[in-house]
């Protein structure tokens, strides 16, 4: 989903899954997309760093957005030992 290159298989994979599993509803990113462009500048399609940025976002909205942020939600309620220690990575 996010083809992150430089992160680990498991840490990707991580973070795909918590960007599925709190992505929802869909107005409620739009809002934390905009926030972000907010404090980060607008970008858009055809920019250099579209693709960048936009990975940038969703790591900022599983990590950062939200009190608590989805990463935390996930780890209080992660029964998997395995999946659990790619979260905390």
């Amino acid at each position: 989903m996010t083809s992150i290159s430089f992160l680990p298989r498991e840490l990707e994979g991580a973070l795909d899954g918590l960007v599925e599993r709190f992505g929802q509803p869909a107005d409620a990113v739009a809002a934390a997309r905009a926030l972000y462009a907010e404090r980060t500048g607008r970008v858009f399609e055809e920019d250099e760093i579209y693709e960048a940025r936009t990975v940038a976002f969703l790591e900022w909205f599983v990590l950062e957005h939200g009190e608590p942020p989805p990463v935390l939600r996930a780890l209080a309620e992660e029964t998997d030992a395995n999946l659990a220690a790619a979260l905390r990575a």
